[in-house]
């Protein structure tokens, strides 16, 4: 928060310059609130007052001075040339003037309990002029009491830089407007400087280091070796990284955390290192809580303690850490020696892979066997009997199974401790799960839809809605497009179709396309309670429905976009019967090439549909029937219940119910067809649903 200097020092400066060490550059002292000063009978008199420069440019022209000479317009130097070191700083503050001003403020921390609140100050306004709250932002809080400098007081702001910041900032187009520095400032928010720390927090974060660096010596993932043994090029330095978490449940302090990192970059076979460490897909982590919810087994969730640093090190690529001065002294090494990475290390390029290593070797070793589709799906069977299922996400797993899963679980902590273990309701990569008393299971991510900001749109720019934005308006167009996306991908289906449409307007944008992605997000927001379910449904009836529709282009819109939908469900849905539902994986984008008819379009999303409808039952066939063939699909489909496939266009259905060869304008639209009917016959059932009855059954439901 911005500090007020008091009147009366000797040395008065916007900003503190910070010690840098000797490899950085010596930043100069700068006046964030130009002052002018003025002689001591004018200061008393506000109506005589110069003007005081409001902006990062060059000074603004004032009133000339009694006893001072105006300098000419062009003897003042362009904003690119002002050299900060030159600006005169006056010996006292006897007779500098202050002016009130109006900021309008955005809180850009969390929780103020937690972490000292934080305001970014977005646009400013004399109040002498003002005439109520500015209104230059989109539903942004603004302060109604502004803060107030008294009279020889001014703002203060210290951000520190590191050299390449300040080369970065030179370097902009237009350096006045401090996105360098606004870029920076939110960086040091994260990370804890020591300096800043009080003798209190200082004692915490040397508990915090000490607890690291035993969880290092713990793991055997270092050991000492002589310095002239390796090539100076495999020591890598190291860093501490330090930050406060939020408190424990039921705590109210914040913990203080050190993480010990080694700086991978510096790795001398940093592009021939093996790096692709597997994640759990969409469909696999759908297919594993559908598994859970059909098994009925109780869920639950866990996260590997200290996960990087277990895994052993690749043989053929030997590499040592500098030592920090706390290691160095906890082991008595002495310069000559260094640690050797013989095991995993935070920092390291391949750390998540060697991981996984480690993690699949111990799950192996209790009897868990890897899904053939899914590396990160591990089964845990007795001949054709599932015990249960595990989800592993890097560090973090989801999993749900019987007495003697619970065993073999129990029996990974004891070699892999975790951080924590938690049952029923937890969040898993983000997403808030529940299972209920009925063991369905429910995803939501509600919090962070509504933590997603809008895009600040001015009022000046909202008068030309057809004016193509600026990179930075595109950039914030991106990052809201990017946040929704998250929600759309896991559990928002429902604003699919709106998000493709406004991804598709990114590279042409305009300040209408602003307005558009905020409307999106406020309809997300203002239905956050949206959410999915996965239903309890026995495994022995459950079956998937496919859904495929497209929408051919407009006149205001030339692309085609199309829209897919998986859901889990029984057998009375194709006996038209009332069904449960469990939505599994979606899409909605537009289609990448151009189809000249409806018929062309809805083909190709069809044929999307089906082929992620093989996907899908192919991942659960695996798990739930007793060698299950997914290498041939066609002999391996029959094993499960009959798939249903749905679609909503009378002229694709008849082409694919027909005996004969089909006869389409695109011969492409021909393999389109056939591949479908292809399809139908791996035990699936192709049906045509009347777009009016699913209206009129939509308008009814909205009308109850």
């Amino acid at each position: 928060m911005p500090l007020p200097t008091n009147p009366g020092t000797n040395n008065v400066s916007a900003a503190r310059v910070s010690q840098l060490p000797d490899d950085d550059l010596g930043q100069p002292e700068q006046e964030l609130t130009p002052q002018v000063s003025v002689n001591e009978s004018e200061s008393r008199d506000p109506s005589r007052a110069p003007e005081v420069e409001r902006g990062a440019a060059a000074p603004s022209t004032f009133e000339p001075i009694s006893g001072q000479e105006t300098p000419a317009l062009s003897e003042i130097p362009a904003p690119s040339s002002v050299d900060a070191s030159q600006v005169p700083v006056p010996d006292s503050e006897e007779g500098l003037y202050g002016e009130h001003v109006l900021l309008a403020s955005e809180a850009v921390t969390g929780n103020p309990d937690v972490e000292p609140e934080l305001l970014t100050f977005t646009t400013l306004h004399v109040s002498e002029s003002s005439e109520g709250p500015p209104l230059a932002e989109d539903n942004l809080p603004y302060v109604e009491s502004p803060l107030e400098c008294a009279e020889g007081q001014a703002f203060c702001v210290e951000i520190p830089l590191k050299p390449r910041d300040v080369q970065k900032w030179a370097q902009e187009s237009s350096p006045e407007q401090l996105a360098t520095l606004a870029t920076v400032g939110k960086r040091a928010r994260v990370e804890v400087r020591v300096k800043d720390l009080s003798r209190e927090e200082v004692a915490l974060f040397d508990q915090a280091k000490q607890k690291e660096l035993q969880c290092w010596i713990q793991t055997s993932a270092i050991k000492n070796i002589l310095r002239s043994k390796l090539n100076p090029s495999q020591i890598l330095k190291s860093r501490w990284i330090l930050t406060w978490k939020a408190p424990e449940p039921g705590e109210t302090k914040k913990r203080a955390k050190a993480r010990l990192v080694v700086l991978g970059f510096q790795d001398p076979k940093l592009v021939e290192v093996m790096r692709d460490a597997p994640t759990l897909s969409r469909e696999g982590r759908a297919t594993v809580l559908q598994t859970i919810a059909s098994c009925r087994f109780p869920l639950s969730s866990f996260d590997i303690k200290t996960a990087f640093l277990r895994g052993k090190a690749d043989e053929g690529n030997p590499l040592a850490m500098e030592p920090p001065p706390e290691l160095r002294k906890l082991l008595n090494l002495p310069e000559s020696e260094v640690c050797q990475l013989v095991g995993n290390a935070y920092g390291r390029v391949d750390a998540p892979l060697l991981f996984y290593k480690e993690l699949c070797k111990q799950l192996k070793l209790l009897g868990f066997t890897v899904h053939p589709l899914e590396p990160c799906v591990f089964l845990l069977k007795t001949g054709s009997r599932l015990h249960g299922i595990l989800g592993v996400h890097v560090d973090d797993g989801v999993c749900g199974g019987d007495e003697h899963f619970l065993q073999k679980i129990e029996s990974l902590q004891k070699i892999l401790p975790f951080g924590s273990r938690k049952h029923q309701s937890f969040i898993f990569t983000g997403i808030q799960l529940e299972q209920l008393p009925d063991y369905s299971i429910r995803a939501s991510q509600s919090e962070y839809v509504h933590r997603i900001p809008q895009i600040d749109i001015g009022r000046n720019r909202r008068q030309f809605p057809e004016a193509a934005v600026n990179e930075e308006e595109r950039t914030k167009l991106r990052g809201l497009i990017g946040s929704v996306q998250y929600a759309v991908t896991h559990t928002r289906p429902d604003i699919a179709a709106r998000l493709g449409e406004l991804q598709c307007q990114t590279t042409t944008a305009t300040v209408q396309t602003l307005l558009l992605a905020n409307k999106v997000l406020r309809e997300a927001q203002e239905h956050h309670q949206v959410c999915i379910f996965f239903q309890s449904i026995p495994v022995e009836r459950l079956t998937f429905v496919a859904f495929g529709d497209a929408s051919f282009a407009s006149s205001k819109n030339l692309n085609s976009h199309q829209g897919v939908l998986i859901c889990a469900t029984n057998d009375q849905l194709n006996q038209n019967l009332e069904a449960p539902i469990s939505p599994l994986t979606w899409s909605s984008k537009k289609i990448p090439r151009v189809v000249r008819s409806t018929l062309s379009a809805e083909a190709y999303a069809m044929s999307k549909a089906v082929d992620l409808l093989g996907w899908v039952r192919a991942l659960w066939g695996v798990i739930h029937v007793p060698e299950f063939q997914w290498q041939k699909p066609e002999s391996g489909f029959r094993q499960l219940r009959t798939a249903i496939i749905v679609t909503d266009c009378k002229s694709l259905f008849d082409l694919v119910t027909r005996l004969a060869m089909p006869a389409c304008e695109e011969y492409r639209t021909t393999l389109e067809v056939l591949l479908i009917k292809q399809r139908c016959l791996e035990n699936a059932c192709f049906r045509w649903e009347n777009p009016q009855i699913w209206m009129h059954l939509i308008e009814k439901q909205w009308s109850v």
